[in-house]
């Protein structure tokens, strides 16, 4: 028979003590593991950038706002403070200010007052809306009267001579759809 000769074990037992000792290094008696949260306790957060101030820089803008503008009420009835973006434009027409009280909107437009209140009861009647366009009054102001398909959906909009310039005033009911 032939006797099977033992391999020194040295070189294994080596490796195995050194990598004991790194484990048992690692997890030793001075370090506490931290208890893990459940998966219930962790709430998905919203991937929302961190934004940090300049100072004298623009302010940054963070999101759309949700939801329809404040409301004002007026003779009319409650508006909207602003218009939504689908109510129609007149070519040409700026931004104007006029301190004449609560409007949707209030423009400088580029044409007569007739021709104006015209031109926007086309473009309302072309988005399904019935307008009523009125004659002038004392002072030259056009009113036009706009009823939409929805149940209280109503918009006044006012075509008043300033100083050579023609202001529309749009009162945008807050009955009406925003969007």
């Amino acid at each position: 028979m032939i006797a099977l000769r033992r391999r020194a074990a040295g070189p294994l037992v080596s490796f195995l003590a050194i990598g004991l000792a790194v484990l048992t290094a690692g997890c030793g008696s001075g370090a506490q593991a931290s208890p893990r949260p459940s998966s219930s306790a962790l709430a998905p957060s919203p991937l929302v950038p961190s934004i940090t101030a300049v100072p004298g820089g623009p302010s940054p803008v963070v999101g759309v706002s949700v939801g329809p503008p404040t409301t004002n009420v007026t003779g009319f009835g409650p508006i909207f403070d602003s218009l939504p973006a689908s109510f129609p434009k007149l070519p040409g027409q700026e931004p104007a200010t006029t301190g004449a009280g609560a409007t949707s909107g209030s423009f400088a437009v580029n044409m007569t007052a007739d021709d104006a209140a015209l031109a926007m009861a086309a473009a309302l009647t072309n988005q399904g809306w019935t307008a009523d366009v009125s004659s002038a009054l004392e002072d030259g102001t056009v009113v036009l009267d706009a009823t939409a398909a929805l149940p209280g959906c109503k918009a006044e909009v006012r075509f008043t001579p300033l100083s050579g310039t023609i202001i529309m005033s749009v009162l945008y009911g807050a009955s009406c759809p925003f969007g």
